[in-house]
């Protein structure tokens, strides 16, 4: 369907279609609209029997639709499915997986979801949002608590001192 309308696109032929309602409600069929779906809420399935949303038909459709018309988009929902695939460990993007399989980001899905956030946000602000989040580590707490233990203990030492 992408490719259909992309060709008729290029020829300046959008308007050919013979009947563009009917192909953005089949384009807008694969858009998972449950909020109750967290995992898949925003983007589109590849086909009707795929439980999971993924980065290449969510753009594909994306961009099918803008080419027919922009107005029918979900922005918000959409852009916020794509920001959730980041990854945020090397800042890549993810696709869904099954259960509880490593993900780990690849080039593939992040030019999907690079080009599907600069037709729904051309000046891509929403990718300047910090992400990240700091992981627990051992190392940092141990510091940090022998730090405030100095910091009290060298005073109190320095008190007691003086008293004597």
């Amino acid at each position: 369907t992408y490719q259909a309308i992309l060709t008729l696109n290029g020829m300046n032929e959008s308007n050919s279609l013979i009947d563009p309602n009917k192909t953005l409600s089949y384009l807008k069929s694969h858009y998972v609209a449950s909020s109750e779906d967290s995992n898949n809420f925003g983007g589109y399935l590849p086909d009707e029997v795929t439980t999971l949303a993924s980065l290449f038909s969510t753009y594909y459709c994306i961009k099918a639709i803008s080419l027919i018309n922009e107005t029918e988009l979900n922005k918000d929902q959409t852009i916020a499915w794509v920001l959730n695939r980041q990854n945020v460990q090397d800042g890549g993007f993810v696709d869904n997986t099954e259960a509880y399989q490593q993900k780990f980001s690849s080039v593939i899905s992040s030019y999907y979801a690079f080009e599907t956030l600069k037709i729904l946000n051309p000046t891509l602000s929403k990718l300047s949002q910090e992400i990240w989040m700091v992981e627990f580590n051992f190392w940092i707490l141990g510091i940090v608590i022998i730090a405030i233990g100095l910091i009290i203990a060298i005073p109190l030492l320095i008190w007691k001192k003086r008293r004597i």
